[in-house]
């Protein structure tokens, strides 16, 4: 709420709507809803709660067993030349790690045919090289975690990560979703909710918008717990801090 001049209670609206649906509300549905005069602060104020949001995740790593794949999500910029200001898109490249947990056999069913989704971890990164993976996979994996990813050259760093690293090279596009697939759930589900509820994200907000994704998704089974676990984590730290450690 720092050097903000939105009140106490529209704050208390806001963690509240944006705590209320797993799909969220983008910033005009939350100006009217709040019934805010101008767009802008409330737009700020989700930001600001996004990165909060993100900056709990950060405190935890994945564990057991995890599959790993890059999702490719279209964020959108202005370039600026020496004739004019154009439009264009541009896709952003983000690192996804989901947790798998085994299901019991007289559990299991289509949806869960062997293991469900445990938690999720996004990253947006600059590149896909080594270095890059590399870097992020070390803050959101535990180093007695299994990892299994395609055979790209990118994962190579996770043999000096992780525990055991599974590389398996997946031939036919329509075998991926078996093999991968609630990491390819989770990067379904973020391109489904930018399209249909932002429509348009630049790219310089995207890591905003999938650490309120993964917030909500590690949350799932809080139910009406989770405003107030909201509220703990944005007291926690300045939402303009990094996180290091």
């Amino acid at each position: 709420m720092e050097n903000s001049n939105l009140g106490f209670k529209l704050w208390l609206w806001g963690l509240y709507l944006m705590s209320l649906t797993k799909k969220g509300f983008s910033a005009l549905e939350l100006q009217r809803l709040i019934g805010h005069k101008r767009y802008e602060p409330i737009w700020l104020m989700m930001h600001k709660i996004r990165i909060s949001m993100g900056h709990r995740d950060d405190k935890y790593v994945l564990d057991g067993y995890i599959e790993m794949d890059e999702g490719f999500f279209e964020g959108h910029r202005k370039k600026q030349d020496e004739v004019a200001t154009k439009e264009m898109d541009r896709q952003v490249t983000a690192v996804v790690a989901v947790s798998r947990n085994p299901v019991a056999e007289n559990k299991r069913s289509k949806h869960h045919p062997g293991a469900k989704a445990g938690y999720v971890k996004m990253k947006v990164v600059s590149s896909l090289s080594n270095k890059d993976v590399g870097y992020e996979a070390t803050k959101m994996i535990h180093r007695s975690a299994t990892v299994m990813t395609d055979g790209k050259r990118c994962y190579n760093s996770l043999k000096s990560i992780c525990t055991a690293h599974e590389t398996i090279v997946v031939r036919d596009k329509k075998e991926v979703s078996k093999i991968f697939p609630w990491v390819h759930v989770a990067i379904s589900n973020v391109k489904k909710k930018l399209l249909g509820l932002h429509h348009q994200v630049k790219d310089a907000y995207m890591q905003n918008y999938l650490n309120e994704f993964c917030y909500k998704f590690n949350r799932r089974f809080f139910g009406i717990a989770l405003f107030d676990r909201l509220i703990a984590a944005a007291l926690e730290k300045a939402w303009y801090k990094p996180n290091y450690g």
